[in-house]
């Protein structure tokens, strides 16, 4: 049986909760120009556990992350391109939560960002990320995702 790499192990999970229509997902998708920007935001107990430990992560329902990533071309089967991100987050009331900003490169030709940061049960946050593909303008996301209890 061929393994996949880690980084399309874990794509291949995110697709599936997204599929799975999981209160825990929040996948999305957005065409800018010629580059289709992928994310899912979601809490670290909702990864399998050998994906969390894959990549330095708590598997705890207080640990956050956004996942993105960016193709180019054709949307479904474009190839995945090198992007840069950055951005903010807050609670509805407008408190910042600190966000830390992690790239993936499997040495592979795929490219992933993880934005890591910490979220109380039941909060909800504000994102406002910037993702600049290679040679490419910049398209901000702006989404809301409830973290359940």
């Amino acid at each position: 049986m061929r393994r996949l790499p880690a980084f399309a192990a874990l794509l291949a999970c995110l697709l599936w909760l997204g599929l799975q229509g999981s209160a825990l997902a929040n996948p999305g998708t957005v065409q800018s120009g010629h580059y289709t920007i992928h994310y899912n935001a979601l809490s670290g107990d909702a990864l399998p556990l050998a994906s969390t430990r894959a990549y330095g992560l708590r598997h705890a329902s207080d640990q956050g992350l956004v996942i993105i990533a960016v193709n180019k071309g054709d949307p479904d089967t474009g190839a995945n391109a090198p992007f840069s991100v950055s951005g903010h987050a807050a609670t509805l009331l407008g408190k910042p939560v600190p966000l830390a900003f992690r790239h993936v490169d499997d040495g592979h030709g795929h490219h992933s960002a993880l934005v890591v940061f910490t979220v109380t049960g039941g909060e909800t946050l504000r994102f406002d990320l910037a993702v600049t593909p290679q040679d490419a303008g910049t398209t901000h996301l702006r989404f809301v995702h409830s973290y359940g209890p």
